[in-house]
Parts: C-alpha cells; structure tokens; sequence
C-alpha cells in the first residue's frame, strides 16, 4: 500500500524523489518487471540454500557460506562478459542467453539433495551467478539508455528501488511458500512413521539429530522435497523470464539496424 501510494504521489508531483513516469513506456515496464523477476528468483534461493545446508544437511555456518562465494565471484566474471554480450549481441540476446542459463541452472539446483557434497551445492550456484552478471548489466542498459541524459540518475534510482523491492517481497512470498511445502511434507513423513505429534510442526528440523538414523533419513527427504518444490516454483519464475526476455526490442533493432 505504501508503494502505491508513493506512485500516486509521484505521478502528480513535479519533481518526485524516483520519477514513476519514466515507465510509461511499455518498454522499460517490461524491463523493470524481468528486473523484478531476476531478483526474486536471484535472493529467494540465495536465502534458502544457506538454511538447507544447516537444518536439512547439517552442515556448519561457515561450510554453507564458503557454497556461496564461488557464486558471487563467477556473478562478477559474467557481468564482464555481460558489458560484452551487450556490445555484440544488444540488450535481448544478451538476456536471452542469460535467463536460459538462469532457468537451466535453477533447475539444476534440483540435483542436490540431503546428502549432496557441498562442492555440488558450489557448482549449481556458480551457473546461477555467471547468468545473473550476464541479465543485470544489460537490463540497466536496456532501461536508462532510451532516457534523456537529466534523467538518468532517476532512471539508474528505479531500477535499483525495484531490484531491492522486488527482491525483499519475493524472499517473503518465497520462504513461505517453502514452510508450507516443507510443512505439507513433514506432516505425510510423521504419519508413515508414527511420531508422537511434538514433531508435526516447524520443530522438525532442530529434533533431527535427536532422531534414530531411519526416522532422520525420512524426515530430512521429508524436508528437502519441500525444498525442491520452491525450487520448481522459482525455475518456473525463471522460465518465465525467458519469455519476458524475447519480447524485448532492441532500440537499434526499432531503427532498422542489426543489433
């Protein structure tokens, strides 16, 4: 509510702080909504694959974080080639080419399961930076470049407000749907094995190693299922994208030219 209030707000004032009349083009709208979808599915799995490697793998802080810097150091090797892509190929090939990578490699995250090595988690995550360096470049691009220069900076505003907007909502929607998925899951493992209802719930997952080895093999496959439906829901997000990402037109390609 408070968002749309700001837009409201905006549209009347004469100088708002971020300019929500810079998206009245269809173009940048599109732009700013695969933003906001990159992001979601960017920060959703970057928050709940810490946490299946602690409460479902039993893995150590530092190990599950160690998983995670392979990520960010390949995000910065495809934001270069990114800078590339767009010089070559222009904004939509370049996105294109990023968001089928982003979907491929979000399905992969399906591969890893309880007892995946960390190395694996390492490797999936890896694909997901190098498509994200490649996506975000080009989209900035995409959205300020057809801007008047005095409107740039209001431009390069948005679109960040949006990537971090966008991002915080999709970490929220996100990990609930995962609770209750991975709730669903749990409930259907602690009836097959008849645990006493005190494990029905959230607890789950901190009575893990309390249980005998049978019981925590069912229920951490209980959780990771849970997992793995957020994951299909979020390659989904992904897929999407990469309809999204064909409908974007090149301003040199409007003019006539080859990208």
């Amino acid at each position: 509510m408070l968002l749309a209030a700001y837009a409201t707000w905006a549209i009347r004032c004469q100088e708002p702080i971020v300019d929500i009349v810079l998206v009245r083009r269809p173009q940048q709208v599109l732009v700013l909504a695969l933003t906001a979808l990159v992001s979601i599915v960017t920060f959703a799995v970057m928050v709940l694959v810490p946490e299946f490697m602690q409460v479902i793998q039993g893995r150590s802080s530092v190990v599950a974080g160690l998983a995670l810097l392979p990520q960010g150091l390949i995000t910065g090797i495809g934001t270069v080639l990114g800078n590339h892509g767009l010089a070559r190929w222009g904004v939509r090939r370049t996105v294109v080419l990023g968001m089928i990578i982003l979907t491929v490699s979000t399905f992969g995250v399906l591969a890893v399961t309880e007892t995946s090595p960390a190395w694996l988690v390492a490797f999936v995550l890896s694909g997901r930076g190098f498509a994200i360096g490649l996506v975000m470049q080009p989209l900035l691009n995409g959205f300020i470049k057809p801007l008047p220069a005095d409107k740039v900076p209001d431009g390069n505003t948005l679109f960040n407000v949006v990537e971090r907007v966008s991002g915080t909502l999709g970490i929220a929607l996100i990990v609930t749907f995962f609770q209750v998925r991975e709730h669903v899951h749990i409930l259907q493992a602690v009836r097959h094995l008849g645990l006493p209802g005190i494990f029905q719930g959230q607890g789950a997952g901190l009575a893990l190693p309390t249980l005998p080895a049978p019981m925590h093999h069912e229920l951490a496959h209980a959780m990771a299922s849970g997992f793995h439906d957020v994951i299909c829901l979020v390659a989904g997000i992904s897929a999407l994208g990469v309809i999204m990402a064909l409908m974007i037109k090149d301003r040199s390609t409007s003019n006539g030219k080859a990208p």
